[in-house]
């Protein structure tokens, strides 16, 4: 099998390996490119060893109550423009419903070597900004037909 890293350009930004690939064709591409990038002539610390043998097993989300205001102000944002959306053809209605916890707008992301970052954003279960608001307005809909 030829391993191509052209097909792996997607998950790497600034040089670093962001996400690993699910296609084994890709992830084996992926892990090619990670090893050739691990500097030889480095000592690691047992830590370091930790971090590259299992970098991507996410720890559990932890987050303050500036990150869950964050996430709360995000999720507003996005009701706001679902219920715009809503108002269209049920102007009288006042909230939406949202099938998302506030939770799930989180989300954790690799950043090679090893360190887990957490962002506020749209659920990684969906693949845009207008699905999950599509998604509310049909909800929100459904509830006052």
């Amino acid at each position: 099998m030829i391993l191509d890293t052209n097909e792996i350009l997607a998950f790497i930004k600034s040089g670093k390996l962001t996400s690993l690939p699910s296609k084994r064709k890709k992830k084996l591409a992926a892990l090619v490119w990670l090893a050739e990038h691990i500097p030889l002539e480095k000592t690691f610390t047992e830590k370091d060893e930790a971090a590259l043998s299992d970098p991507y097993i996410k720890p559990p989300i932890t987050y303050s109550e500036s990150d869950l205001a964050d996430a709360a102000e995000f999720r507003d944002r996005i009701h706001a423009q679902a219920l715009e959306l809503v108002h269209l053809t049920r102007p009288k209605v006042m909230e939406v419903t949202d099938r998302y916890p506030v939770d799930v707008y989180f989300q954790q992301h690799w950043d090679y070597p090893g360190a887990w970052y957490t962002i506020v954003a749209i659920p990684e279960s969906v693949k845009s900004r207008e699905a999950p608001i599509d998604t509310i307005v049909r909800d929100t809909l459904a509830k006052y037909r």
